[in-house]
């Protein structure tokens, strides 16, 4: 059976899997980071460039979302100890949004309508990200979305005010599926999925993945769609048993991934199939403690051994840590930082606060992020091609940090693993608005 390429640079399927099979040194990395040791006093009597971040500070996600916020919280004081930002301080504004897109619209109408905020930034629940994107395009405001996975955020629902920062669900499911051919040739595979955009998208990747990679393809026997907040999975962790498939996949994250995994070792299931899913993080195997199992993706991990995530990685711990030996920051914390660095950084290009001089700043850019290989900002999706990471979760005897939650498999390059424009557009890819939509 002949296997599709996953992208356009004439990869060959050998080449590809063999990029999963181990991790090697790092670029060496600078100017990313900047040293807040000697704060400079922005120029007076100015007015201020006010970012409006959303995040969920309470719900299912509010781990997730407090690290993003941390993270947001490190790249703008390193940018204001600085002097600012064309000598005018940065002050970030934050509303607690819990994974609810009516709420998340009310609150990012507040922060334009009533703070005056430049710019939008945050979100981790994709149909939040979806909701607060549609209006930041309607609004003429730059929106940089943080951490939603969903595919439709870069296809069916880009546009051209809204960045994304973290890998897509397409990203995460090529490099997961390609490990999971390689090395476990699953026949079958039975999905439990959250029941919104997030979910949804992921089980579609990742069926498509599998079945380009897997080397008989992979069947799905069968699905369950679960709402968001839902604790009690043992029915159809039991339908998953009755059939028997070759694999397991948990497109859930949060609690309800935390829930499911005790549940799983509750009932000795991981003895009988392999349980994987395309996004997981250290607080959620904390979480689970002794279930901590299954191969994961992920977008960053703070043993990723590049000078420049090793330099993020003791800034956060620096800040935040508290004491806590067992602290370390999770990816959540990375995209943060990342998200608002970047934009932080395009504002300094653009010489401007103007959206469609910073749109067009942040377009086709080629940056340092923190990785093996330089990340960028693709023009015609506006999503942020980056390394993806394949992890194995553990609950070692030795337990000593978080960090120890994940051992590293293997990376793929964000190009290899992202859609080819013919792909992207034959999956509902929407042709971003022109620049002339942002004027003001």
């Amino acid at each position: 059976m002949k296997k599709k390429h996953c992208q356009g640079n004439g990869m060959t399927r050998r080449e590809f899997l063999a990029a999963t099979g181990a991790v090697t040194a790092g670029l060496s990395v600078s100017g990313v980071m900047g040293s807040f040791e000697k704060p400079q006093a922005w120029a007076q009597g100015k007015e201020r460039i006010v970012i409006g971040n959303i995040e969920p500070l309470s719900g299912p996600y509010a781990e997730s979302g407090l690290a993003q916020l941390q993270g947001s919280e490190l790249a703008v004081k390193e940018c204001n100890a600085k002097g600012g930002l064309l000598g005018r301080e940065v002050v970030l504004i934050t509303e607690d949004v819990p994974s609810d897109p009516n709420i998340g619209v009310q609150k990012a109408q507040k922060l334009i309508k009533d703070d005056k905020v430049d710019f939008l930034t945050g979100t981790v629940t994709s149909s939040v990200t979806l909701a607060v994107s549609d209006l930041a395009q309607k609004e003429k405001i730059l929106f940089m979305a943080t951490g939603s996975h969903s595919d439709d955020t870069t296809m069916s629902h880009a546009h051209r005010a809204t960045f994304r920062a973290t890998c897509s669900n397409w990203m995460l499911a090529t490099a997961l599926g390609a490990w999971v051919g390689k090395n476990w040739n699953p026949k079958t595979c039975y999905h439990i999925t959250a029941d919104y955009t997030w979910g949804h998208t992921a089980r579609t990747s990742l069926n498509r993945a599998l079945a380009s990679w897997s080397l008989y393809g992979c069947k799905e026997l069968g699905n369950d769609m679960t709402p968001l907040g839902t604790k009690d999975f043992s029915a159809s962790l039991k339908r998953a048993r009755s059939l028997k498939p070759d694999l397991l996949v948990l497109n859930l994250y949060g609690e309800d991934q935390v829930h499911c995994l005790k549940q799983i070792k509750e009932l000795g299931l991981s003895t009988d199939m392999h349980v994987a899913g395309p996004l997981t993080d250290a607080i959620i195997m904390k979480a689970a403690g002794e279930a901590a199992t299954g191969v994961w993706t992920v977008p960053w991990f703070c043993k990723l051994d590049t000078p420049g995530s090793q330099q993020l990685r003791q800034a956060l711990k620096s800040s935040y840590a508290k004491g806590n030996e067992q602290w370390e920051p999770i990816f959540r914390h990375y995209l943060g930082y990342i998200a608002h660095a970047q934009l932080l950084d395009a504002i300094r290009r653009a010489q401007s606060t103007d959206v469609i001089s910073v749109v067009k700043a942040l377009e086709g850019h080629k940056f340092d992020g923190l990785k093996w290989n330089p990340s960028f900002w693709r023009e015609w999706d506006h999503q942020n091609i980056q390394d993806v990471l394949v992890v194995r979760a553990q609950h070692p005897t030795t337990l000593k940090t978080w960090a120890d939650y994940f051992v590293i498999l293997g990376r793929v390059s964000g190009e290899d693993c992202a859609p080819t424009p013919e792909e992207w557009r034959k999956e509902g890819g929407r042709t971003l608005e022109p620049y002339d939509s942002l004027k003001r």
